[in-house]
């Protein structure tokens, strides 16, 4: 008996210290809940409804949030960026086609727009045109929040003055094409109407974030499509003959890649240009037992038959190891190639596109 009153005895304890723990875990977690309620109480209500502060007809809204208010700052500006960048595809590449043509050619279009152009790309905290700081306000967690906006309608206005300027550059651009302009130069500014047609679709899209409603693509898209089918015509008459002393697929392949990448069709039957393209590698005895080196030796000279005019020649050298002789020679390849892609790169653009 004695023994059956001793095990009850402790059933009955096991059972307190259970009930005892789940009462503590249950009150532990109501209070952590009863403070993060009163946390989110405490915080300012524009922190998860804009709107609440500023009116969103007037404004686009972003809240970013940080240790320290430039830190929050920033992040509200990236907020608003994502906003773009998220309803938009294919608005990196864009943008980096777009830069770069702009870099090469200084007169191509006006800052406003290259500014327009970086409201899409993803961290371009600093960039944000006709954006302020809304309001900010230091939380009971110590984090720093702010909410930014972008005004719309100075945007509006902004975004409809750069569309109409880059529609009146594609008509200039027409009317020059018209005239007795060169085969390189008619490529040359058919293809600026193509990107400059696809910059205006997505300023479009940008702003029917902006300012819904108030926005009419139909016209940006039928102009790309215009310049698409003259840019194809003006194609096809561009065609350039690649010449090599020997055959390295390496080597070609980079020469050709940059000339595609500019619109020339590579071909034989009436060429505008003949590439004369001449690469030579050879050992260099440097009496190194711990790798074997090749240098070589790379010239690109080009020849405008429409013209009769000779660009000056384009040259490169270089020396490159490897622990056998054959990776050498292919290091010197890849060398080789390296330099077509940049250097040679911006040569094309510099000497012969940019006149």
């Amino acid at each position: 008996m004695n023994i059956i009153l001793q095990k009850l005895s402790s059933y009955r304890t096991i059972l307190l210290l259970i009930i005892g723990a789940g009462s503590t875990m249950y009150c532990t977690s109501q209070q952590k809940s009863i403070q993060s309620t009163n946390l989110n109480n405490d915080l300012p209500e524009w922190v998860t409804h804009p709107s609440k502060a500023f009116s969103e007809r007037t404004y686009l809204m972003a809240v970013g949030s940080g240790d320290n208010l430039a830190d929050a700052r920033a992040d509200a500006m990236l907020n608003l960026a994502q906003i773009f960048h998220s309803q938009i595809d294919g608005t990196q590449k864009l943008y980096t086609e777009f830069s770069e043509t702009t870099r090469n050619k200084t007169d191509f279009t006006s800052k406003e727009t290259i500014r327009l152009m970086n409201n899409i790309r993803i961290g371009a905290s600093e960039e944000l045109m006709n954006t302020e700081v809304l309001t900010s306000e230091i939380g009971n967690d110590g984090s720093y929040y702010v909410l930014a906006g972008m005004d719309r309608r100075a945007s509006l206005l902004l975004y409809e003055q750069e569309i109409g300027n880059n529609f009146q550059r594609i008509d200039n651009n027409r009317n020059a094409l018209a005239n007795g302009l060169s085969a390189i130069q008619k490529l040359r500014l058919s293809q600026e109407n193509v990107l400059l047609a696809r910059v205006n679709v997505n300023l479009y899209q940008q702003l029917a974030i902006i300012s819904p409603g108030n926005t009419n693509q139909e016209k940006a898209i039928n102009v790309l499509d215009q310049v698409k089918m003259e840019f194809s015509t003006v194609q096809e008459n561009s065609v350039i003959q690649i010449a090599m002393n020997q055959e390295n697929l390496i080597i070609k392949d980079a020469v050709t890649s940059v000339f595609q990448k500019e619109g020339f069709v590579i071909g034989n039957q009436n060429p505008i240009l003949k590439i004369d393209v001449t690469y030579t590698a050879e050992e260099a005895h440097l009496n190194r037992e711990d790798a074997d080196f090749v240098t070589w030796d790379l010239s690109i000279q080009i020849h405008d038959l429409e013209s009769g005019k000779s660009y000056n020649t384009f040259t490169q050298r270089g020396r490159d190891g490897a622990l056998s002789m054959k990776d050498a020679y292919k290091r010197a390849g890849f060398s080789a190639n390296k330099e077509i892609k940049s250097n040679f790169s911006r040569f094309l653009i510099n000497e012969v596109l940019s006149n």
